[in-house]
Formats: structure tokens, C-alpha cells, sequence
């Protein structure tokens, strides 16, 4: 079990999940949000998980949720690219 990094870290707000599993779609808003506003995350959901999101040092960086344990750190270039890390592991849907 991985430690909660976000525990330090002010949530946006339930109404602000950067992407989804549901459309692929990554909403640019709250992704330059996540930009502008260093030590807060948003949420990322899928089916067989609940992923936490976050901006530091230029990177993208995802810890998913089963079952409400935190999981091992996913890191990338591109929100794309952290969803499709993320989703390769923990699955699409």
C-alpha cells in the first residue's frame, strides 16, 4: 500500500475532475488550474478506480484509488499520457 501524497494538498472541488475514462476528454481548464494553483489536485475517475491528479515541476503526476488504498505514483509529460499510464494498468472503462 502507497502512502497518501495529497493528503497536504486542497482538492478543487467535486464539480472539477480534470478527465475522465467516461469520454477521454481533458478538461483544459482545470488542467491550467492545476498548473496555476501548485499543491492542488483534482480527481480523475474511472471505473475500477478514483485517481488523485496533480502539476509539480512540470510534470503530471496520478495516484489511483482502489477501493479507497492509494496506489503507486504514475508520472508524465501530458495528462494523455498519465491517463493512458494509468488506464493501461488499471483499465479503460
Amino acid at each position: 500500500m502507497a502512502d497518501d501524497v495529497t493528503a497536504t494538498m486542497t482538492v478543487l472541488g467535486s464539480a472539477n475532475d480534470v478527465m475522465s475514462n467516461l469520454d477521454g476528454i481533458v478538461d483544459e481548464y482545470v488542467a491550467q488550474r492545476l498548473i496555476d494553483e501548485p499543491g492542488s489536485w483534482s480527481a480523475y475517475p474511472g471505473w475500477n478506480f478514483h485517481a488523485r491528479v496533480w502539476h509539480k515541476d512540470g510534470k503530471w503526476y496520478g495516484q489511483p484509488w482502489c477501493y479507497h488504498v492509494p496506489q503507486d505514483i504514475h508520472k508524465a509529460d501530458t495528462l494523455r499520457e498519465l491517463r493512458d499510464s494509468i488506464s493501461d494498468e488499471y483499465g479503460y472503462d
